[in-house]
């Protein structure tokens, strides 16, 4: 089990929105303890991306969260990992969530579990770098490029998701940085929850989260009246929230759940090709998401030091 959480929109009161996000993280430590990452997009449209194994309670407090802060996001993804065993130990950071394309421009984080069988055939068709079964759906997403080259391309990736996993538990969140927008995308089976927090009077935003009781908890360590509209995303529905030109505009999508039988692996491995970016990616992880080379105390002083030069 793990804890998902995040935002779309530029907020009327960034620190406010950095606080309550904050609290959600470090509230969804109880949903799982073994790591913590995040994803956004900044101000100025660069990338801001991390992870490490360390649990949320104390990942908050470091400045390499602190100083997301000063980015303004309008667009963030937070992940509080807890690892299911025999999916990619949590010290091997790239096992971590969120996981991104080759430019960081698309990331995913995901709360559920594969199935064994589903797991093992889908390793032969999609080429990933990790063991953690969740970054093959980031891989199953991508492959909608193949088909497409405009936002259809997302909605053709999450149905063949749903076609390709149907025992699996998920509730999963894409963050996307595209040429003109920022791009959210939520949807979930019946085997985990996935609540949106609708902020858009108070803050110009909409969040999203695990369990609503945190949402609650979060307003009330702020000691917030805020009156958003809480709801329980339906399953198999598609939630797509696009932020254009400093507005929200949400659009639902259903998908179909594939047949029972399981599918047959064709023989054909999906790789998809490296992309080249035009912007800022603030992160400190190198290509294999490791934390430099070097022992875990130095390498999170490091982190640290660096963070605050960027």
């Amino acid at each position: 089990m793990c804890g998902i959480a995040g935002y779309i929109g530029s907020s009327k009161d960034p620190s406010f929105s950095f606080n309550l996000i904050s609290v959600i993280l470090e509230k969804s430590e109880q949903r799982g303890v073994d790591a913590s990452g995040y994803w956004g997009v900044t101000e100025s449209r660069d990338i801001l991306y991390h992870k490490e194994p360390e649990k949320a309670s104390s990942f908050i407090k470091k400045d390499i969260w602190k100083n997301v802060e000063s980015y303004n996001p309008s667009l963030l993804l937070v992940h509080a990992r807890g690892a299911s065993k025999g999916f990619g130990q949590p010290i091997e950071n790239i096992n971590n969530h969120p996981f991104v394309n080759s430019n960081k421009s698309l990331a995913l984080i995901h709360n559920g579990k594969l199935d064994d069988s589903e797991y093992n055939l889908l390793k032969k068709k999609y080429k990933t770098k990790s063991n953690c079964d969740s970054e093959l759906l980031l891989r199953i997403l991508e492959s909608g490029e193949l088909i497409s080259s405009d936002l259809s391309k997302r909605l053709q990736g999450i149905q063949e998701i749903f076609s390709l996993i149907n025992k699996g538990h998920m509730a999963v969140a894409i963050g996307e940085r595209d040429t003109l927008h920022n791009a959210l995308w939520l949807f979930r089976n019946e085997h985990r929850p996935l609540w949106v927090a609708d902020a858009r009077d108070s803050l110009g935003q909409i969040f999203f989260l695990s369990d609503p009781l945190i949402w609650k908890e979060s307003l009330e360590v702020l000691n917030s009246l805020d009156q958003s509209l809480v709801y329980e995303l339906p399953r198999y529905e598609v939630w797509q929230i696009l932020d254009e030109n400093n507005s929200l505009n949400l659009e639902k999508y259903s998908v179909q759940k594939g047949a029972e039988n399981p599918w047959v692996f064709d023989g054909k491995e999906i790789d998809l090709e490296n992309k080249e970016s035009n912007f800022k990616i603030l992160s400190i992880l190198d290509e294999k998401d490791r934390i430099f080379n070097s022992s875990k105390d130095e390498l999170i002083e490091k982190c640290d030091s660096i963070m605050n030069k960027i």
